[in-house]
Formats: C-alpha cells, structure tokens, sequence
C-alpha cells in the first residue's frame, strides 16, 4: 500500500511496489532551525518506518527555497546524516546549475554515495524507476 505524508516544508510518498521513496521539498521556507530539526526527525522516523535497506530514495529539492548561510548548511548536514543513513542508491534532483553545484559539494564534503541530477527522468533511470511524481 502506497503511503502519502505531507509536512509543511516536505512531501513524502512510499511505493513499496517499486521499492521507492520520494521526498520533495515544498516552497515553504523554514521558519527557524529548531522547525528544520523537528521535519527532519519526522521525515527520518518515517524512512525507519518504511525500512531503509529496502528502498531507493528520490529528493527532489527543485520547489524549496535557495538558502546558504552557515547555520543553515551545518544544520543540513547534520540533517542529510540522519536521513541518508542505511540508503543504499540516492538520487536528487535540483533546479539550477548553481544548486547542483551546492548539492555536488554537500556530496564531496559528506562523502555520500548519492547522484545529483537537473532532469527528473535521468535521476529516475539511475534509481531504475520508470517515473517518478511526488505530487
């Protein structure tokens, strides 16, 4: 059964027949760091629910706000520790060429075993989706 979830910064949906989980990020910006930490738990609790040895998981970070600052990026590396533990494939989608250059140098700097992609149907074929929608 097909699991749907929506948080207010996060979409969240389970395939368990194509072995995926795809999360997206909502345009919603991020009232504080604390709220970034609570969606995050949440959003971990729900892969632990669904088994994470088990899947691939699609992020598409495309509608989220742009946000660079250090408090922020140390958050989000603590965040993407938590979440990507026990993946085994990752792809992630984002908008720009500048935010797949972030996203690479998250990638470098954390030493993820994850791809970036600018085009949802590339990052599908990498995880051996046939496609993907969050919505």
């Amino acid at each position: 059964m097909e699991r749907r979830l929506r948080y207010p910064y996060w979409k969240f949906r389970h395939d368990p027949g194509a072995g995926v989980v795809h999360i997206a990020r909502t345009p919603e910006p991020f009232s504080s760091l604390e709220e970034l930490g609570a969606s995050i738990s949440e959003l971990a609790f729900a892969l632990d629910l669904v088994g994470r040895s088990s899947m691939v998981l699609l992020v598409d970070l495309r509608p989220g706000p742009m946000r660079t600052d250090a408090a922020f990026e140390d958050a989000m590396a603590r965040a993407r520790a938590v979440l990507l533990r026990g993946i085994p494939k990752v792809a992630v989608i984002v908008a720009t060429p500048l935010g797949r250059m972030q996203v690479s140098r998250h990638q470098r700097r954390d030493g993820a075993p994850w791809c970036v992609f600018n085009d949802e149907k590339e990052a599908c074929a990498y995880l051996g989706l046939r496609e993907a929608s969050v919505g």
